[in-house]
């Protein structure tokens, strides 16, 4: 950004992603540019109507003139996510032989093992929250974080994203997804780290009735708290459980009993 460009201001950013269905109006691609479709050396304003968003791919076509703004505004009419339930999938990067997730403050790590090494972080009942696979090599993150209306919000498949575009607002800046259900209401706030780490900083991640508060402190279920955590090379790193499955210790970090089951 040239030096004498003001930033954009955050409403209007907000304003932006959520008209344009927080992705590029012409893929959907959940990782944007906001791009002036009135030129900043003509304008040299930021007007939320002006702006639209464009992955890194169609931003380049435009700039390079093979996409003109003609089609860019008549995209931006007709977003492509605004017909869609789900943004379009997109891929994340990681490889190795080791696998780190941090969930507030508590780490969980796992060494390839060979053949299949797996880690659910953290588990919910019989719904593992996040989990990450190691296949010769190949690192692969499955997570499924829900809301209290036990709506699925953001789906990792296979290191594939995918987050609910029917929420109030989504942020992707850099390595880092930030999924609001209102102003000042965080539903989670998940970064990316390649080659081997995720981060889960903050979040009210819910499954049936159960719901976890992560905090850069900590985990919050109930009046029980988890922090402080360190473990490697388990297959759960947490499970909150009903009463009566609680798992042989060899195969779990942290496990949190509920006082009466959750059917």
């Amino acid at each position: 950004m040239a030096k004498d460009r003001p930033a954009i201001p955050k409403p209007i950013e907000r304003e932006v992603r959520q008209r344009c269905g927080f992705g590029c109006v012409i893929c959907g691609c959940p990782v944007y540019d906001y791009e002036h479709m009135l030129e900043w050396s003509v304008v040299q304003r930021h007007v939320a109507s002006e702006f639209t968003l464009l992955c890194p791919t169609h931003h380049r076509a435009k700039t390079s003139r093979r996409l003109s703004p003609e089609m860019v505004k008549k995209a931006n009419e007709k977003p492509f996510n605004l017909n869609r339930d789900f943004s379009t999938p997109d891929p994340l990067y990681f490889e190795g032989e080791k696998a780190i997730v941090n969930i507030g403050d508590c780490t969980f790590s796992t060494l390839y093992s060979g053949n299949i090494t797996s880690l659910i972080a953290l588990q919910i009942l019989e719904q593992p929250i996040i989990k990450v696979t190691i296949i010769d090599g190949h690192y692969l993150i499955d997570a499924e974080l829900y809301n209290k209306n036990n709506e699925l919000l953001l789906s990792i498949k296979d290191s594939i994203l995918e987050y609910s575009l029917g929420t109030w607002d989504i942020n992707f800046v850099a390595n880092t997804l930030t999924i609001r259900e209102g102003s000042r209401n965080i539903f989670v706030e998940i970064s990316f780290e390649s080659p081997d780490t995720v981060t889960i900083k903050r979040g009210n991640v819910y499954f049936k009735s159960v719901n976890v508060k992560i905090s850069p402190s900590g985990l919050k279920i109930g009046t029980s708290e988890i922090s402080q955590v360190h473990i490697e090379n388990v297959l759960i790193g947490i499970w909150i459980s009903n009463p009566r499955d609680t798992p042989p210790p060899s195969t779990v970090g942290v496990c949190l009993s509920l006082s009466k089951h959750v059917d």
